[in-house]
């Protein structure tokens, strides 16, 4: 399951697919550069063309989309961020970062190969968000390295299946003005190694490590029933007390978790709780709806008992 666009908006600007006929760059433009299956092209050498325009220098926020042939191509996610991070001289300015806006049309999430993406931090200190799509089963690992970044504000990573490794990664990074941390830990079937056991390392961060964070976002996730009954059980957690949006959504909870929510003092502290995407019955959901904060209920999927038939929202 799971099914992508491409981006649209991103960071609050507009995404556009650059050409060398797009004319000079602007810093209030996303730009997404991306080839087609049957391009000429690498990506590099499009990517080339870009840097050369006039205005590069001021450009904010770069959009990786499809390298060419994503399955069997030579030019491969690595070569990608080898090209990227020998561009900063060109780039002074790059606050935004996305990699892997593909859609499902072109290539199933599950199928495109992350790498290692730590030499991104080292070149962009000024970075602000980062964003990364794709899948991490087959040996095609993501890794984020021991991340130290002064500015990153934002950090999405969105898999059907997330590596435990991922999680004892972030649980260590060094990210005093982070804000934003979205997860998608999708499902075991495409990857996913991270217990509920191991998202503890996270949740018991206190306000010394993330000072600014304001958004959890722990999604996609095929375990969210098991989960929202952890938050339940732990509602003294250091980081669920502090933040002020908690999103669970996309994932499988179902009326046994959403009871437990309903149930955790530390959700009524919350300004938003998101569980779109759900197995909710609509008389449990009204009572998540009268906690007093915003809920997010939508996208409901047929109610099941049985979680062997629920289904995240992105996997393959």
């Amino acid at each position: 399951m799971g099914f992508y666009n491409n981006l649209e908006t991103w960071q609050g600007l507009s995404v556009v697919d650059w050409t060398p006929e797009s004319g000079p760059l602007s810093a209030e433009t996303a730009y997404r550069i991306r080839l087609e299956w049957d391009d000429k092209d690498t990506w590099a050498d499009r990517f080339a063309q870009f840097l050369e325009q006039p205005g590069v220098e001021t450009v904010t926020t770069l959009v990786v989309g499809a390298w060419g042939a994503l399955i069997d191509g030579d030019e491969t996610l690595t070569s990608v961020i080898e090209v990227l991070a020998g561009a900063r001289e060109h780039l002074p300015s790059l606050t935004g970062l996305f990699l892997g806006d593909i859609t499902s049309e072109e290539c199933e999430v599950s199928w495109i190969a992350l790498a290692d993406v730590a030499p991104l931090f080292h070149a962009y200190p000024k970075l602000e968000h980062f964003a990364v799509r794709g899948g991490m089963n087959d040996n095609q690992d993501l890794t984020l390295g021991v991340l130290r970044h002064a500015h990153l504000k934002s950090l999405a990573i969105e898999t059907g299946g997330m590596a435990v490794s991922i999680i004892e990664e972030i649980s260590i990074a060094e990210l005093p003005e982070l804000e934003h941390l979205e997860l998608y830990l999708g499902t075991d079937n495409y990857g996913c190694t991270v217990t509920v056991g191991d998202l503890h390392t996270i949740l018991t961060q206190g306000h010394e490590k993330w000072p600014k964070l304001r958004y959890l976002g722990l999604r996609d996730y095929d375990r969210a029933d098991e989960l929202a009954g952890h938050l339940a059980a732990k509602s003294t957690e250091p980081l669920l007390n502090h933040i002020e949006t908690l999103d669970l959504s996309l994932g499988t909870l179902g009326n046994p978790g959403a009871t437990a929510l309903l149930e955790c003092p530390a959700i009524k502290s919350l300004q938003k709780l998101d569980i779109h995407y759900h197995y909710v019955t609509e008389a449990t959901v009204a009572k998540l709806l009268e906690l007093g904060i915003e809920v997010d209920a939508n996208d409901p999927q047929k109610p099941d008992d049985d979680e062997d038939w629920r289904y995240v929202a992105v996997g393959e």
